[in-house]
């Protein structure tokens, strides 16, 4: 899971997006745009994705999650994703724009 906050349009202050890792493939899943970084956000994209989930009869219920440190996250991820076995922070690294 990461968010950038330089790409988001205007009246949004982060893209957020989820990613899968596939055979050693990251693949971005979910694209999310949002006003702002509190865990009632956060929060709304969990339930969100668990009722889509429950709507496809599966279950979003992963059990690795990498994230990089956002305060408003890290609650919502232990409280709502209980199968999780280890939370670990990956860390951003600036890219060259060429």
């Amino acid at each position: 899971m990461d968010g950038t906050f330089s790409k988001s349009p205007p009246h949004f202050m982060q893209v957020y997006i989820i990613h899968a890792v596939l055979f050693d493939i990251c693949v971005p899943c979910v694209f999310c745009l949002l006003v702002n970084k509190k865990a009632l956000t956060y929060r709304h994209i969990f339930l969100e994705l668990k009722e889509k989930a429950k709507e496809r009869g599966k279950v979003f219920s992963p059990i690795t999650i990498m994230s990089d440190f956002e305060s408003g996250v890290i609650p919502v991820l232990k409280s709502e994703m209980s199968r999780i076995s280890n939370t670990r922070k990956s860390y951003k690294f600036p890219l060259n724009n060429f």
